[in-house]
């Protein structure tokens, strides 16, 4: 059996707005994921399948699959914008949401492979400002990265020292909890370490050693060409509405954030992926790392999820509002899936189709 995840409406009558699988568990296996079985059949199937998702208008956006840098399949969907009706097609850009942790990973990654950044360095050698001695003392950044810090979550530095000035949530590094704040912590831990703002050593360190030319930061009032509409799928009394989103990035953000802040396209998280595979961006040993299961973490590694052990399946999710996207690496057959979607909520069933169908 396979546990799954509910998620209701505050109010009553708590409707259910997202059913989705439980990561960490093994799926069933689908007959095309045996040995023998052609990719062109198993991306026959997965277009077979994003095409009846989309045409009940439960999936809007970009799949891909690929082995090694050769793309299977990859196919577009619904609108980017519904409004100006702009169509969504393979080349358009979607806000990633927690996509983001994983390019902060790896410039952290990036910093411990020179030296200047180790996986023990503690909350204190950066902000000795942190008025409880156990954070500044305990919490390190392998803590950080696989959310086990212990910390409350926040969205600056000061307020995360003010919310766990008292006491820590638990013991650093014995329990895992996601926590957007501990990739904010990271982000300012970039700029100290390197004396640039986090996002432009990204860009110079991650984006473009990659080839990633689609993948920018989001800043305020700047909009992105080729950018999707993320849309909010209501169900009312009176029949479905879809809610736009708000300028982006939201109102009071007035920098690029750590833990949400990267927009891209399929074939750049591919381009992502290629890099890391072929060691341009890290050490064959130091992606190992990043891709390894943490006894104490739980599901994480250092800022991926090990979504399957046995397999070699590790990703990451992003969702927010009108956003809902994964990148998964299929570590020993060498295969790449991304789903991109500007529905709230419309990933996973996809994402768990592809989990099964590819070996």
């Amino acid at each position: 059996s396979q546990p799954l995840s509910l998620r209701v409406e505050p109010q009553p009558p708590h409707r259910i707005i997202e059913v989705s699988a439980t990561t960490g568990v093994k799926l069933p296996k689908h007959p095309l994921a045996a040995a023998g079985v052609s990719d062109a059949d198993r991306a026959r199937e997965i277009q077979r399948i994003a095409r009846t998702l989309a045409e009940v208008d439960a999936f809007s956006g970009v799949v891909l699959v690929a082995r090694g840098d050769s793309v299977l399949y990859l196919g577009a969907f619904g609108d980017a914008d519904k409004e100006r009706r702009i169509p969504i097609r393979p080349e358009t850009r979607f806000g990633l949401a927690s996509i983001t942790k994983p390019f902060v990973t790896v410039a952290v990654a990036k910093l411990v492979e020179e030296g200047r950044l180790s996986w023990d360095d503690s909350l204190g050698k950066f902000f000795p400002e942190l008025p409880l001695a156990q954070a500044r003392g305990k919490v390190r950044i392998k803590h950080l990265l696989t959310h086990t810090s212990g910390l409350r979550q926040e969205f600056s530095v000061q307020a995360i020292g003010l919310a766990n000035k008292d006491s820590l949530l638990y013991e650093p590094g014995t329990r895992s909890v996601y926590n957007n704040g501990n990739f904010v912590l990271l982000g300012r831990i970039i700029e100290l370490a390197t004396g640039q703002p986090f996002y432009e050593y990204i860009r110079e360190h991650v984006f473009r050693p990659a080839g990633m030319h689609d993948t920018d930061f989001d800043e305020l009032h700047r909009v992105h060409e080729r950018r999707a509409v993320a849309y909010d799928k209501q169900y009312t009394d009176e029949g479905v509405r879809f809610v736009r989103e708000a300028p982006r990035p939201e109102p009071g953000v007035e920098e690029p954030a750590a833990f949400a802040g990267v927009h891209s396209t399929a074939r750049d998280l591919l381009r992502f992926a290629s890099a890391l595979r072929s060691g341009r961006l890290l050490r064959p040993a130091t992606v190992e790392l990043l891709f390894s299961p943490k006894p104490e973490a739980g599901n994480w590694s250092y800022g991926f999820d090990v979504l399957d052990e046995e397999r070699g399946l590790v990703g990451h999710g992003g969702s927010s509002t009108g956003m809902h996207n994964s990148l998964d690496f299929f570590t020993r057959s060498g295969y790449t899936a991304v789903v991109l979607s500007n529905y709230t909520f419309a990933r996973s069933p996809l994402r768990e189709a592809i989990w099964s169908i590819l070996p």
